[in-house]
């Protein structure tokens, strides 16, 4: 790489992280608006009926809401950490590193220098084991074809939310994966808009492997299910 090319990267690499500062700052902003909303229900006097029609006339997604909400309230509101010592972690990594600080409150700085400095696989998997839960591996690759006719698709979105929880909410639509439908993901199944948004947050792999629980115990098989009906 020449000496130009690295000085470009060099400034492209500063702009990322003050674009990710920036972000960070904006989603603490709204996370103690939204508080103050919720909390309130300052909505209530504007003819809303929920705080969750608030946010939908509002152009605000749920899951981002809540996300905000959740992360001002547990480092700013409850162990007092100043929003600009939190910028440079980013949104998803300081949701993810609070799971272990509600367990260790004592090391709370230790845990948000290792949201600073490890990968987000080994901060991921460092918070499951402090949960007593096993590492996330990548999955093996597996044989199935991936079914792409618009009757299967159609058929999918028949099935529900995976989840199939009190969260669900928004219009439901397809999520690939292990990877994204650009990047050759072979499987497909049906989630609702919070839910399609966090597994796109975390990434189709790591969001499906943290899941499979969850799905397994709604017997959640597409694809299984699809060629049973079109072979009776």
């Amino acid at each position: 790489m020449s000496s130009l090319d690295s000085t470009l990267a060099y400034q492209l690499q500063q702009d990322t992280e003050g674009i990710r500062d920036t972000l960070t700052q904006y989603n603490l902003e709204m996370g103690q608006t939204m508080l103050m909303v919720k909390r309130n229900e300052s909505y209530k006097l504007l003819d809303y009926d929920t705080f969750s029609s608030y946010l939908a006339a509002h152009g605000l997604s749920q899951w981002a809401v809540d996300r905000a909400m959740r992360v001002v309230e547990f480092f700013c509101e409850q162990h007092k950490v100043p929003p600009d010592d939190l910028l440079d972690i980013g949104m998803h990594r300081l949701d993810e590193v609070r799971k272990a600080i509600k367990l260790e409150p004592e090391n709370i700085n230790e845990w948000l220098a290792r949201a600073r400095e490890w990968s987000p696989s080994d901060l991921i998997n460092a918070v499951r084991e402090l949960r007593g839960r096993p590492p996330l591996k990548p999955k093996e690759k597996e044989d199935n074809p991936h079914v792409g006719t618009t009757s299967f698709f159609e058929f999918v979105r028949g099935l529900g939310c995976a989840e199939k929880s009190s969260e669900c909410s928004g219009p439901l639509q397809l999520h690939h994966w292990p990877s994204t439908k650009g990047a050759g993901g072979k499987y497909v199944i049906c989630l609702c808009h919070y839910h399609h948004a966090i597994a796109q947050d975390l990434g189709p792999a790591i969001w499906f492997d943290a899941q499979w629980e969850v799905l397994a115990n709604n017997h959640f098989d597409p694809l299984g299910e699809w060629l049973e009906k079109i072979s009776a």
